[in-house]
């Protein structure tokens, strides 16, 4: 797999308070441009370091759109469980991707906001889109996320 340093949404982010902490906006050039079209458009996470104080921590992604570049005033296209991902979900070294859904795109840029909503947060991460297809040798589950071996 290639990977374009324009498609790197999060670089070693360090998520470190209970905040929503924005990706940088992948600029779709176009808000009609119809980028999922043919193939769908993933975002895929790796988990780089966990150091949670008590497992108490609950973290939400939310795949999102937005006229501006700085992904102010976003729509949120899918929001991950955050019961699913409690802090002993997100273990370090962990790869999962999630799916933007095919035809919502509207605005021009999209991007990853991960939202803390419980305890102290500390995790690192890195994100990144992909086409679909990048992401097959993972296991599809049913919530629209893949654990990618």
């Amino acid at each position: 797999m290639i990977l374009d340093a324009q498609c790197l949404l999060m670089d070693s982010v360090a998520i470190a308070s209970a905040t929503t902490t924005d990706s940088t906006g992948f600029d779709t050039l176009l808000a009609t441009r119809e980028i999922e079209a043919g193939e769908a458009v993933a975002v895929v996470i790796n988990i780089e370091a966990t150091a949670g104080t008590g497992g108490g921590e609950t973290y939400r992604f939310d795949l999102c759109q937005s006229a501006n570049a700085d992904l102010s005033s976003d729509d949120t296209l899918y929001s991950t469980n955050t019961t699913f991902l409690a802090s002993t979900s997100l273990t370090s070294g962990l790869r999962f991707a999630l799916f933007f859904p095919q035809g919502l795109i509207t605005k021009r840029y999209i991007g990853l906001s991960v939202v803390t909503a419980t305890g102290s947060p500390t995790l690192t991460l890195s994100a990144y889109l992909v086409v679909g297809s990048a992401t097959a040798q993972g296991v599809q589950h049913a919530n629209n996320y893949s654990i990618i071996n």
